[in-house]
């Protein structure tokens, strides 16, 4: 968590220079949702989505735009989803595959991303209120 923090504030005098500078975070569904990998490695995660949410309220006075990307489960070959399907076929979580490294990531730089960022997330809260 803290190499986080230290990254941001070496990078911040040089990020209230741009006009539509931006800082990404990954953190994970774990963060919020608590699954069998819960312990630490969900805890960081929260704690770099609640970084992330303080951090925003910081800077967005200055310009900086905070986001967060939070992943979901995701299938690759020899991973842990695969050794669940195996042992368990019928137990087929909902997951995605990965098709380019960061590429969710990428959007949120842009200076038009504001709307259309916050739309999608207010969709996800709707369907994740289940």
């Amino acid at each position: 968590m803290m190499h986080t923090v230290n990254a941001v504030a070496a990078a911040r005098p040089f990020l209230e220079k741009y006009a539509h500078a931006s800082i990404v975070l990954i953190s994970s569904v774990s963060g919020f949702e608590v699954d069998f990998a819960a312990g630490s490695y969900g805890a960081m995660k929260a704690a770099l989505i609640h970084y992330a949410k303080g951090l925003s309220r910081q800077l967005v006075g200055k310009g900086i735009r905070v986001n967060c990307v939070s992943p979901g489960n995701t299938y690759f070959d020899g991973g842990i989803w695969q050794n669940i399907e195996k042992g368990m076929p019928t137990c087929t979580p909902r997951r995605s595959r990965p098709i380019r490294p960061a590429g969710s990531a990428r959007l949120p730089r842009s200076p038009t991303a504001s709307s259309s960022c916050r739309a999608r997330r207010q969709a996800a809260s709707r369907a994740r209120t289940w």
